[in-house]
């Protein structure tokens, strides 16, 4: 959504024990299959760590907002 311009905050998901593995992986699998760029990728965490996540949050740059043309 934040490529859409909806919003301008980091995706994080707080994977304890591997929760989030699976969406990590689907993500992942979009990237190779070219429904995601690597750099749209990079902007979502994927973590158990609080001091990893704050580092996330304070260097986080929001993603371009795409364009369409008709």
């Amino acid at each position: 959504m934040g490529r859409l311009g909806q919003h301008q905050n980091p995706c994080v998901f707080f994977n304890e024990k591997g929760y989030y593995d699976g969406v990590k992986h689907f993500y992942q699998q979009m990237v190779t299959e070219g429904f995601l760029t690597q750099v749209d990728f990079e902007k979502i965490l994927f973590t158990n760590s609080t001091e990893e996540i704050e580092a996330f949050k304070r260097n986080y740059l929001p993603p371009v907002i795409r364009t369409y043309t008709k």
